[in-house]
C-alpha cells in the first residue's frame, strides 16, 4: 500500500469509528492533505503535499517558470485538489503524484441532525413520547413527505449526484496524466470518493465502476461507501416506517 493509499484508508477508519466525520468537501481535501504529509514527514518528504497547485497544461512550463518566476503562472492549468511536488528543488520541478476527492453527501434535510435522532432514538427510553410528540403536533407527517420526497429525488438522480461528477474527476486526472506521459514526465493519479448516499447495489454506481474500466483504468479509484448492504435512501425509508409506527404504539 503506498503512503497516499494508507492516508485515504486511515481516514476511512476514523470515518468508521466516529472520529472524523466531514461537514463539507473541503474538510475531506484537508483531512487527507494533512494525513498524507503526516505519512510523507518520515522521509523528509512533508513540504512536497500541495492542495490545489497549478499544474500547467504544458509540461515544460515546471522548468521555465519556476526558474523565471518562482512559481507556476495561473493560466493555461488545472488544479487538482491534491498534488505531490517538490517545489524547493533546482527546476524542472517533478510531479510525484495528483489525486481529486470526491464526497457525496445529501446537502438537504436528509442530510441533516433530525436523522442522526432517529438512528439513535430506538436505543433511548423516550423514543416513544418523542414520536407520539412529533406525529400530535404534526412534525412526524411534515418530515415524512419532505424526506420521501428527497429520496425520490436522490434516487432518480444518482447520474447527476454521484456517477458524473466522479467521471468529471477522473478524466481530469487521467488527462493530466497523459500530457505527462507523453513528455517522460509520468506521474500516478487518483480518485478518492466518500459516498454517504448511493450504496453498492446502487445502478448510478455500477455505471461508475464499469466507466472507470472502461475508459480511464489508468487512474486509481479509491471508493468507499458508508453502507454495505444497502444505502441511506432505501435507510431513510425503513426508519419512516418505524416512526410512524412506534408513534402510532405511544398513543
Amino acid at each position: 500500500m503506498s503512503a497516499f493509499e494508507s492516508a485515504w484508508a486511515k481516514i476511512i477508519e476514523e470515518y468508521k469509528a466516529g472520529k472524523f466525520d466531514p461537514v463539507t468537501e473541503r474538510d475531506l481535501h484537508l483531512h487527507l492533505a494533512c494525513n498524507l504529509r503526516e505519512k510523507l514527514q518520515a522521509y523528509g518528504w512533508g513540504n512536497w503535499v500541495h492542495m490545489d497547485f497549478p499544474v500547467p497544461l504544458q509540461p515544460s512550463r515546471l522548468n521555465e517558470e519556476p526558474f523565471n518566476f518562482g512559481t507556476v503562472v495561473q493560466k493555461g492549468v488545472r488544479k487538482p485538489d491534491i498534488v505531490v511536488i517538490n517545489t524547493e528543488e533546482i527546476p524542472p520541478w517533478r510531479i510525484h503524484l495528483i489525486a481529486e476527492v470526491k464526497y457525496i453527501r445529501p446537502r438537504s434535510f436528509i442530510g441533516g441532525w433530525f436523522w442522526r435522532k432517529l438512528f439513535w432514538a430506538a436505543i433511548e427510553k423516550d423514543v416513544k413520547n418523542y414520536l407520539r410528540w412529533l406525529k400530535e403536533s404534526g412534525n412526524l407527517g411534515k418530515i415524512s413527505d419532505i424526506a420521501r420526497r428527497e429520496v425520490r429525488r436522490y434516487s432518480e438522480h444518482g447520474r447527476e449526484e454521484l456517477t458524473e461528477p466522479v467521471i468529471h474527476d477522473l478524466k481530469k486526472v487521467s488527462d493530466l496524466m497523459k500530457v505527462y506521459n507523453n513528455a517522460g514526465m509520468g506521474f500516478p493519479g487518483y480518485v478518492c470518493v466518500l459516498d454517504v448516499v448511493y450504496g453498492p447495489l446502487t445502478d448510478c454506481l455500477k455505471e461508475l465502476m464499469e466507466r472507470h474500466e472502461r475508459e480511464f483504468s489508468d487512474v486509481k479509484l479509491l471508493y468507499f461507501s458508508a453502507y454495505e448492504s444497502f444505502d441511506l435512501l432505501n435507510a431513510v425509508d425503513l426508519l419512516l416506517l418505524l416512526a410512524e409506527t412506534l408513534a402510532g404504539e405511544a398513543r
